[in-house]
């Protein structure tokens, strides 16, 4: 059985019986998008300065690229997580938690980091 939608702005649109129920409403949703705009749409992207676009496109592609750095390391880290970290401060001051197998590289870097509590031990 074909299926008539009524679409405003469109009129009524005959949808074949091979499209699912799922197909045909994103048919008609696009039909009525392109029919029906959304007032000063238009207008409005023509006001955004391009600068701020391209800060925008840069900000997401940095965002997209430390979701993905912080999934890699939340990935490592969680075949670990009975472990305790440990709680260090660098000379300059800053505490920080380091994961028991970092210590020794923070203290290469920083050699006056101290460990302020370490995890028990069994």
């Amino acid at each position: 059985m074909k299926r008539i939608v009524k679409i405003e702005g469109v009129g009524s649109v005959v949808f074949p019986d091979s499209m699912s129920d799922a197909e045909v409403s994103q048919a008609a949703g696009r039909l009525y998008d392109d029919a029906n705009p959304t007032p000063n749409a238009p207008h409005a992207a023509g006001h955004v300065a391009p600068a701020v676009i391209t800060g925008a496109q840069k900000a997401a592609a940095t965002a997209k690229s430390a979701a993905g750095t912080a999934a890699q390391v939340g990935a490592l880290a969680e075949g670990d997580a009975s472990r305790p970290w440990m709680r260090v401060q660098t000379s300059d001051g800053k505490m920080y938690e380091v994961h028991p197998e970092d210590v020794e590289e923070l203290q290469r870097r920083d050699p006056g980091a101290r460990i302020i509590e370490q995890p028990n031990k069994p």
